[in-house]
Formats: C-alpha cells, sequence, structure tokens
C-alpha cells in the first residue's frame, strides 16, 4: 500500500509498505496533481523502509507516471529516498548526474526527520549550464560529427537534428561520430519528446557506422545493447582513443569508396 502525507509545508511524503498495487500509484498520481496544483516547487520524500513487491498493474502504471513526469522535474527539486537496503542508493546513485534538475539523497529508517528537513530546504542554486553543440568539419560528406560539451538540451538537440536531416535526404548511408566533452547530463524531457524520438528512429536506416567518444560508462552499455538489436555498427571509445574512432570511421569509407 501506499501512504500520502504533507509533514511539514511544501513537502509531498509517499510511504510504500507491503506490496504496492495498481490502485496505490492511481492514489500517488492524484496526490501528485493536488501537489503540482497547489505549489510552485515542492519537495519529495519517498520511504520504502517497509516495501515489499509491485504487482505487474503497478510496475506499468508507475512507468506511465514516471514518464509524464519528465518535463515536471524541475517542480521538485529535492528528494529524499528513505531505507535500510542498498538499492534505493545504488538508484540514487545512477540517476542523480542524469538529472540535475533534482538533488537526490538516501536516508535510512532511523533517519526520516533528517530526510524531511533536506526535502524541505530551499534547493541549492544550479551551477552554471555548460552546454555547446559544435558540428565537426569532416571534409567527407558520408562522415558526419559533432561534438558535445556539457549538459545536453532541447535547444541543442535542434544543432544535431537539423544536419542529420539533411544528410537522410542524400539517401545514401553515412557514418556518425559524436564527441563528448565534460558530460553532464541532458534534458530528460528528451525522452519522450515525440520529435526526437522520430528522428532516432528514422536514422537507423541512414547509418552504417556510429562512434561514441568520451562520455560516462552506461554508455557503453547502451550502445552495445543497440548493437545487437539494430543494424547498426556501434563502437565506444575513451575519451583519450579519439584519433582511432576517426581512424575507425574513415576505414569504413575508405573501404566503400
Amino acid at each position: 500500500m501506499i501512504v500520502i502525507s504533507n509533514p511539514v509545508a511544501k513537502v509531498l511524503a509517499i510511504r510504500l509498505s507491503g506490496t504496492v498495487e495498481e490502485s496505490d500509484v492511481e492514489t500517488m498520481e492524484t496526490a501528485f496533481e493536488d501537489q503540482l496544483d497547489s505549489d510552485d516547487r515542492f519537495g519529495l520524500v519517498v520511504d520504502m523502509s517497509d516495501w515489499t513487491d509491485i504487482t505487474v498493474g503497478a510496475l506499468k502504471e508507475d512507468a506511465k507516471f514516471e514518464f509524464g513526469l519528465l518535463s515536471k522535474l524541475n517542480r521538485f527539486p529535492r528528494m529524499a529516498l528513505i531505507s535500510d537496503k542498498k538499492f534505493p542508493q545504488a538508484v540514487a546513485k545512477f540517476f542523480d548526474p542524469l538529472i540535475p534538475a533534482v538533488q537526490m539523497r538516501t536516508f535510512t529508517s532511523s533517519q526520516r526527520e533528517e530526510a524531511i528537513t533536506f526535502a524541505s530546504a530551499p534547493a541549492d542554486p544550479p551551477a552554471e549550464p555548460r552546454h555547446r553543440v559544435t558540428v565537426l568539419h569532416t571534409g567527407n560528406p558520408q562522415i558526419l560529427g559533432f561534438e558535445i560539451e556539457g549538459r545536453l538540451s532541447k535547444g541543442d538537440m535542434e544543432r544535431v537534428v537539423e544536419p542529420l536531416q539533411r544528410a537522410y535526404e542524400r539517401e545514401e548511408k553515412i557514418d556518425l561520430i559524436v564527441v563528448w566533452k565534460n558530460y553532464q547530463g541532458f534534458d530528460p524531457s528528451m525522452i519522450v519528446d515525440k520529435s526526437v524520438i522520430s528522428m532516432k528512429l528514422s536514422s537507423m536506416s541512414h547509418i552504417r557506422r556510429y562512434a561514441v567518444v568520451g562520455g560516462p560508462g552506461w554508455m557503453k552499455n547502451v550502445a552495445e545493447t543497440v548493437a545487437s538489436v539494430l543494424p547498426v555498427d556501434v563502437r565506444v571509445f575513451g575519451s583519450d582513443d579519439e584519433d582511432d574512432a576517426w581512424a575507425w570511421l574513415k576505414s569504413a569509407t575508405s573501404a566503400s569508396g
């Protein structure tokens, strides 16, 4: 079950216990909508100390609900997770750098008051965003390259989409290289942006080789998964191996020429 409360002003507390059912997730959705309507920004406390399981229906409903919140993450800038297990700590460690709009911290069941205090405090001022997309001049119309510095925003994505679309209009296979510098995450709302999704899907039939240079460690796992199910040859190179990435792409265009 799920219990909703407001322990202090501008803090929404959600307590999970036992098995979470689909109706519990619907209750949580209603509480979120009410909080979003009443407060400009609020802290979030999720107590998972007594949570044991979740039904399939609840899992599907929760996934749909959380995707819908991606564009509203700036409304709850602080999130406290309460649990004595290691899983929530791993979740927070993974998602915290990916979602700069939300500061996440974990607490034990004996630290509930500290968790509420953290969630109710004003959010730290965001660091000056560093984000820039540079179109690389490759000297070869069959190779398209981008250098992405800092955090990728929806506005930055437009600088990627336009040259990609021009390349696709030539109706020939291209090779793509993306060089990440000082990776600081991306705007999570892009995950559900229809134009971004459409661009990604259409790109699959046009890209032959895709080189990723730099970026966090999890990018390699994602790239390997993509390579296993899609007709794109994907390789991930370390930040010091950019020359190897270029050599790999140029060897493909030389062979095809």
